[in-house]
């Protein structure tokens, strides 16, 4: 019974050291200036991002912003543009030469079939493909449709898992969601 208790009192210390800790993270980044988030790369480096710690950080991340609607406001603030530095941050590989700027002018969440869907707009691109490097609108200018479509539905892909996956750093516990993007011209 005494090694129960004292594995308890144990939990509960580490749990709320965790919490000021992870208080504390959001506490400076708005002292910086940004809007605060979950910094989930740097905690499961520090091995402190797991299934456990995750679903209690989301609860004190939407405690520290006041509501899941004002979570859902930052999340849609960060990924209102995205460009391929912001899918590199994350920690996918971009080709080198790749550089675009895509517009997010919208987004729902459906709770019900566990769905993020989003509006997408490509506003400036350059892409390497297995044609050269080519601009958004010589992508347009192509003869060959199915080309175009074959690239620019890679993006969108690409878009599609930067944005599941951002939304971990607000605290929705959308982990298990799947995105969806439609096209926002």
């Amino acid at each position: 019974m005494r090694n129960l208790i004292r594995q308890v009192l144990r939990e509960d210390v580490n749990v709320s050291g965790l919490k000021k800790y992870i208080t504390g993270i959001f506490e400076s980044q708005v002292k910086r200036g940004e809007i605060p988030h979950i910094p989930v790369m740097d905690l499961k480096r520090k091995k402190l991002y797991n299934e456990i710690n995750a679903e209690l950080i989301d609860v004190w991340y939407i405690e520290f912003v006041g509501s899941q609607d004002k979570a859902k406001d930052n999340f849609f603030k960060s990924i209102e543009t995205v460009t391929e530095k912001d899918v590199r941050e994350l920690g996918y590989r971009v080709h080198p030469q790749d550089s675009y700027t895509i517009e997010i002018p919208w987004i729902e969440f459906d709770e019900t079939t566990k769905l993020i869907i989003f509006g997408f707009a490509i506003k400036d691109c350059s892409l390497m493909t297995d044609r050269g490097l080519m601009t958004y609108q010589e992508l347009l200018d192509d003869q060959d449709d199915q080309f175009w479509v074959d690239v620019t539905d890679w993006l969108r892909a690409e878009i599609e898992v930067y944005v599941r996956d951002k939304a971990q750093y607000f605290g929705f516990g959308f982990r298990n969601y799947d995105t969806e993007s439609v096209w926002s011209d």
